[in-house]
C-alpha cells in the first residue's frame, strides 16, 4: 500500500537510490566509451604501423640500413608517433625518440613477443623513457611468421585520457543534473499526488472507524477527484444504510425489551447472544451475560435442558415448568425454536419465557370462587327445598310449624339475595375502568362516621352494643361517599356480629401526620381473631369460624368488598387483633384523589 508519509520519510533514500543508479549508468557508459575510443586508437595505430612498414620497405633495402635511424626520426617527428625497429633478439636498431644504443633489450615486451609469433601485438603501459602512458603496437617487419625484425609504433594516451575525463565529467554532470531534476520533479509529483491521497487515506480511516460524517476534500480535477467523490458517495450511502439498520435494530430491541415475555437468543453452543429485561428479571440475573453459557447465568437446569433439546430436534417446541425465583414459585411457559441466517443455516436457539403465574393464580382463584359460590348457594337452596317439602305436609296438620318453616325460607332467601348483591358489587368493582365511574366529592369525615353509625344503630341495639365515635377528624376528604359509607358500615356490621352483649364499638377518623391521609378505624372488644388468619382475612369467602359466620348471616364477601373499595381509592387496609381482646380494622384513604392526567401534588385538600 502506498503511504505518502512513509514515502516522504524515505525520500532521501529515494534520491540517493536515483543518484546511485545514475552513477552506475554513467560509470558503465564511461567505461564503454573508453573501451570504444581505445579500440579506435588501437586500430588507428595498427594502420599507421602497416603504412610505415610499407614505406620503410620501399625506402630501405634492409632494416640494417645505416639510414634507418634518420628515417625513423624524420617520419616520427612528422606524424608525432614514436617509431622503433627491433631485431628478433630484442635489440633496438632504430628509435625516433631515443638513442638505440642506450635502450634496453625489448625481447621481453609483451607486444614484441606477440609480433615474433607473426601476429599484431598490443600493449598499454607506462613508458619510463617518456614518463607517460603509451599504447604500443608491434607487427612483423618482414610480414612472416618468424620475422627477423619487428616494427613497433607507440602513441601517448594521455590526450585520450584527457578526452575521456572530459567525457566522463560531462556525463556525470548530465547525470547529476538529471538526478536533481528527477528528484525535484518527483517531489513535486508527490506533493500534487500523494497529498490528496494522504487526505483520502486519513479520511478513509476516520470513515472506517465509524465517523461517517467525514468527507474527503475533492481536488479540482483529475482521477483523484473522481476517487474522492466516489468515496464521499460511498460514505453517504453507508451512513444512510447504517442509520436505517441502527434505527431498525433500535426498534426491534425496543419492541423486544418492552415485551412482558422474556426472550433469550443463544448460538449453537448455547452461549447467550442477547436477552431482554424481562428474561433477566424472570431468571433473576443481570443482562451483562453476552458470550456466557446459559448454564453459567442461571441455576434452573430445566431451561438449559430445553435449549439443548431445541438444538437436537431443530423445530418449534413448548414446555410448562415451575421454578423458584426470589422466594416464590413462578409458572413459566417455554417456547423454543432455532434461528436461521439469510442462507437458511441454523445459527442458534431462541427461547421465549412467558410468565403465566398470575394467570394460573387467577385460574385457581376462579375455580375456588366458583366452588365457594356453589357451596354458599347450595346450602340455602338445600334448606329452602327441604323447608318447602316439609311445608307441604305441615300446612294442614301443624300451622305453627309451617310458620317457622316460612321464616326459615325467608331468611335463606334474604341470604341468597345478600350473596347475590355482594357478588354483583364485587363484579362492578373489579371491572376495567371502575375507578373512573366513581363520583369524587369533598365529604366531611364526621358526616361519613355519623351516617354509618345511624344506619347500624338498629342492629347494634338488638345486641345492646354501643356505637361510639372517637377522635373524629374535623375536615373533608375527596371520595365516593356512598362506597366509603358502605365500607364503614361493613366494618361496623362485622364488629357487631362478633361483639358480646352489652359491649361497645369505637369508630374514629384521624388525620395521619405528617402526610395527607385519613385513617378510619373500627374497634371492637369482642372475641378477637387468631393471628394465623389475619393475612387471608380479606379473601373472598374466607371465614375464621365458618359455622358461626353462616349462622350470623354473613356472605363471606364483606371484607373483600372493603379491600376493593379502598384500593380503588388508592388507599390500604389493615387489621390488628388478639384473641379475647377484640380487633381493630383500619382503612387509610388519601385526602385528595388524583384524576386521570393530573400531576401528583398539584392540588390537595386540607382541612376545610
Amino acid at each position: 500500500m502506498f503511504r505518502p508519509k512513509s514515502f516522504l520519510q524515505n525520500y532521501p533514500f529515494f534520491v540517493f537510490g536515483i543518484a546511485l543508479i545514475l552513477l552506475i549508468i554513467v560509470w558503465t557508459r564511461s567505461e564503454s566509451l573508453s573501451r570504444s575510443y581505445m579500440q579506435m586508437i588501437e586500430r588507428d595505430i595498427a594502420i599507421r604501423a602497416e603504412l610505415l612498414r610499407d614505406l620503410l620497405n620501399n625506402q630501405l633495402k634492409s632494416p640494417d640500413d645505416p639510414q634507418l635511424q634518420e628515417i625513423c626520426r624524420e617520419i616520427g617527428n612528422r606524424i608525432h608517433t614514436r617509431i622503433t625497429v627491433i631485431s628478433a633478439k630484442g635489440q633496438v636498431l632504430a628509435d625516433s625518440d631515443a638513442d638505440p644504443n642506450e635502450m634496453d633489450n625489448h625481447a621481453d615486451r609483451p607486444e614484441i613477443i606477440t609480433a615474433m609469433n607473426g601476429r599484431t601485438g598490443l600493449s598499454h603501459r607506462h613508458s619510463t623513457t617518456r614518463e607517460q602512458d603509451m599504447l604500443y603496437v608491434a607487427i612483423p617487419f618482414d610480414n612472416v611468421k618468424n620475422p627477423q625484425h619487428i616494427l613497433r609504433i607507440a602513441a601517448s594516451v594521455n590526450s585520450v585520457s584527457g578526452i575521456l575525463s572530459l567525457a566522463r565529467r560531462d556525463i556525470i554532470l548530465a547525470g547529476a543534473f538529471t538526478a536533481l531534476v528527477t528528484a525535484l520533479l518527483s517531489l513535486f509529483l508527490i506533493h500534487k499526488v500523494s497529498m490528496p491521497i494522504e487526505d483520502i487515506r486519513v479520511s478513509a480511516q476516520r470513515i472506517a472507524a465509524g465517523d461517517l460524517n467525514t468527507r474527503i476534500p475533492v481536488p479540482p480535477r483529475g482521477e483523484i477527484k473522481e476517487l474522492a467523490e466516489t468515496i464521499n458517495n460511498m460514505a453517504e450511502q453507508m451512513k444512510t444504510r447504517l442509520h436505517k439498520q441502527l434505527q431498525g435494530r433500535k426498534e426491534r430491541e425496543a419492541i423486544l425489551s418492552s415485551l412482558f415475555e422474556g426472550v433469550i437468543a443463544m448460538n449453537n453452543d448455547l452461549q447467550i447472544i442477547w436477552m431482554n429485561d424481562a428474561a433477566a428479571r424472570l431468571l433473576n440475573v443481570t443482562q451483562e451475560a453476552k458470550g456466557v453459557h446459559i448454564y453459567e447465568i442461571q441455576r434452573h437446569s430445566v431451561i438449559s435442558d430445553f435449549a439443548e433439546h431445541i438444538v437436537d430436534v431443530r423445530k418449534l417446541e413448548q414446555k410448562d415448568i415451575v421454578i423458584s425465583c426470589q422466594g416464590r414459585e413462578t409458572n413459566l411457559k417455554l417456547t423454543g425454536n432455532v434461528i436461521h441466517d439469510p442462507n437458511n443455516e441454523i445459527i442458534g436457539v431462541l427461547i421465549v419465557l412467558s410468565d403465566f403465574t398470575e394467570i394460573q393464580r387467577l385460574e385457581n382463584f376462579r375455580r375456588d370462587f366458583v366452588a365457594n359460590v356453589s357451596h354458599e348457594i347450595r346450602t340455602p337452596l338445600t334448606a329452602i327445598r327441604g323447608a318447602v317439602e316439609t311445608l307441604q305436609d305441615a300446612l294442614n296438620n301443624d300451622p305453627a310449624f309451617a310458620g317457622r318453616l316460612m321464616d326459615m325460607i325467608i331468611r335463606h332467601c334474604d341470604r341468597l339475595n345478600a350473596l347475590n348483591e355482594d357478588i354483583l358489587c364485587l363484579a362492578s368493582l373489579e371491572r376495567d375502568g371502575a375507578r373512573e365511574d366513581f363520583i369524587y366529592e369533598p365529604v366531611a369525615a364526621a358526616d361519613i362516621i355519623n351516617t354509618s353509625i345511624s344506619l347500624c344503630k338498629v342492629k347494634a341495639a338488638q345486641k345492646n352494643v354501643s356505637l361510639i365515635p372517637v377522635n373524629v377528624f374535623d375536615g373533608k376528604l375527596e371520595c365516593d361517599r356512598q362506597l366509603i359509607e358502605q365500607t364503614i358500615i361493613n366494618l361496623i356490621d362485622n364488629a357487631i356480629k362478633y361483639s358480646d352483649e352489652g359491649s361497645r364499638i369505637e369508630i374514629s377518623a384521624e388525620k395521619i401526620t405528617p402526610g395527607s391521609q385519613i385513617c378510619f378505624s373500627v374497634r371492637d372488644f369482642g372475641i378477637g381473631i387468631p393471628e394465623k388468619h389475619l393475612p387471608r382475612l380479606f379473601e373472598r369467602f374466607y371465614r375464621v369460624d365458618k359455622a358461626r359466620s353462616r349462622k350470623l348471616g354473613g356472605t363471606g364477601l364483606g371484607l373483600s368488598i372493603v379491600k376493593h373499595v379502598v384500593q380503588l381509592h388508592k388507599g390500604s387496609v389493615d387489621v390488628k387483633s388478639r384473641v379475647g381482646e377484640g380487633s381493630v380494622f383500619s382503612i387509610y384513604l388519601p385526602i385528595h384523589q388524583l384524576r386521570k392526567g393530573e400531576i401528583p401534588g398539584a392540588a390537595s385538600y386540607s382541612e376545610l
